[in-house]
């Protein structure tokens, strides 16, 4: 399953989605990515995975390549979980230039924060308060192996949906924000002219 939360995750429909698969396909990609729900249930053998979500691609990358690091700095940050850890946690975020730490500090931030939310400002500084979770899962060592068995392999890159090239006999999975609904993921939004665009 998802090793995070994501607005607008697809796991609640996936029995809607995977009669619509077809039985054979060459690439699987998925340029609107999020949590990955539905690539993590088809598990596909050739996969080409994208979002515009700088932190959230590097963080596919980090459990794909990284997983055990990953998982040593996710013990950290739940051990010193707490408010003022959280307020920290959100500028150190911005500021990180090191893969794991980034996917370390995505991954806390996603399991702690309201309803796991990823909203951030015009400057792209992650934004979302703290969540009133009793005992949150931040760590769930298990299911970030899993996902990072099913990342071997795997093509994960960070760009806009209109860099995809679509090629004969290829699978698109394609799931943007819906229109005029959330639509921060990012710091640019997407409206009415990116709807035109993947349209198309």
């Amino acid at each position: 399953r998802p090793f995070i939360k994501w607005v607008g995750g697809k796991r609640s429909i996936l029995h809607e989605l995977i009669p619509r698969i077809p039985k054979q396909y060459a690439t699987y990609h998925e340029p609107f990515l999020g949590g990955g729900a539905l690539f993590f249930n088809t598990q596909p053998k050739k996969a080409y995975l994208s979002d515009i979500n700088f932190h959230l691609i590097i963080t596919f990358q980090a459990v794909r390549d990284s997983v055990d690091d990953v998982i040593r700095k996710l013990k950290i940050h739940a051990n010193h979980h707490n408010k003022d850890y959280f307020i920290k946690a959100r500028i150190r975020l911005f500021k990180e230039k090191d893969p794991v730490s980034i996917a370390s500090l995505f991954i806390y931030l996603n399991k702690t924060c309201f309803n796991g939310l990823y909203r951030v400002n015009k400057a792209g500084m992650f934004n979302v308060p703290m969540g009133d979770y009793k005992n949150p899962a931040i760590v769930d060592e298990d299911n970030l192996k899993n996902c990072s068995l099913l990342l071997q392999g795997i093509d994960i890159v960070q760009q806009d949906f209109n860099q995809i090239r679509p090629q004969r006999n290829d699978l698109f999975y394609l799931d943007p924000p819906y229109h005029e609904t959330y639509d921060g993921y990012n710091g640019s939004g997407f409206a009415d002219k990116e709807h035109t665009n993947l349209a198309e």
